[in-house]
């Protein structure tokens, strides 16, 4: 019986002297602000679920808000999840154009790369090089992708009805 109201007293002085330091933090930290949550651009990616280049080229286009921390770039929680509310709203960042590299293209199409290189030499995949050059890598406008894979599918559906 002792022992009990022992144990009750100790609780309650520990409840009292717990509420105590939460009233001294609250008063001390009263009208400061919370620090911001930063991720790294690889964070970022994996939230987005988009390519780190891709992060990095939102950023350059001023798409994407971001901070410096010394060499490292930053992107704060409120400016990601206000990201996601502009894709909704925004045609800005919707009109930007998506391009695709050869080696994207290869995957989407299951091809080799030097099979993606002969339709685009050949003018039946549209597309444009970054530079002069035999290695300059390729870009492939999403809207040529689809038409070039609309061409194949009507081809196939044509086939298929002579056939």
């Amino acid at each position: 019986m002792r022992n009990r109201k022992f144990k009750d007293k100790t609780n309650e002085l520990n409840e009292e002297v717990l509420r105590e330091i939460e009233d001294d933090f609250e008063a001390r930290t009263e009208g400061l602000e919370k620090p911001a949550i930063l991720y790294t651009i690889e964070e970022a990616s994996g939230i987005l679920g988009i390519s780190e280049k891709e992060i990095i080229r939102l950023i350059h286009l001023k798409r994407l808000p971001s901070i410096r921390v010394g060499k490292f770039i930053k992107l704060k929680k409120e400016d990601i999840d206000g990201f996601f509310e502009r894709i909704g709203s925004e045609k800005d960042v919707l009109g930007a154009p998506i391009l695709y590299t050869a080696e994207q293209v290869a995957k989407i199409l299951q091809l080799t790369v030097d099979n993606v290189w002969k339709l685009l030499k050949s003018g039946k995949l549209k597309g444009f090089q970054l530079r002069n050059g035999i290695r300059s890598p390729w870009r492939i406008p999403s809207d040529s992708l689809d038409d070039y894979i609309q061409r194949r599918m009507d081809k196939k559906k044509e086939e298929i009805r002579r056939g």
